[in-house]
């Protein structure tokens, strides 16, 4: 599950895709390519993620901060869809 954090901190906050964008690339499986293109603008070659891991109480917290504009989750914070993770099919939710 941390690797998908790390994933979508790129993805979705450094690189902006969105979810419909990022679905249609993994059902045409080229998801790969766009990431690495994407990654070689010089907007956005630059940019990097944060990670800081806290244990506290019996739970790891990861806090991750990215280099872009705000991710807009509210129309996903009760996303009850089940979504197809890169790593099959898992129910989950968002927020």
């Amino acid at each position: 599950m941390a690797s998908e954090l790390l994933v979508n901190a790129v993805e979705h906050g450094n690189l902006a895709f969105g979810y419909d964008e990022t679905s249609t690339l993994l059902a045409e499986v080229r998801w790969n390519d766009a990431i690495a293109s994407r990654l070689q603008q010089p907007d956005d070659r630059h940019r990097f993620i944060r990670v800081e891991v806290r244990g506290e109480a019996g739970r790891i917290i990861f806090l991750i901060t990215y280099q872009s504009q705000a991710f807009d989750d509210e129309k996903y914070l009760n996303f009850d869809i089940p979504a197809r993770s890169r790593y099959g099919d898992v129910p989950q939710r968002v927020g």
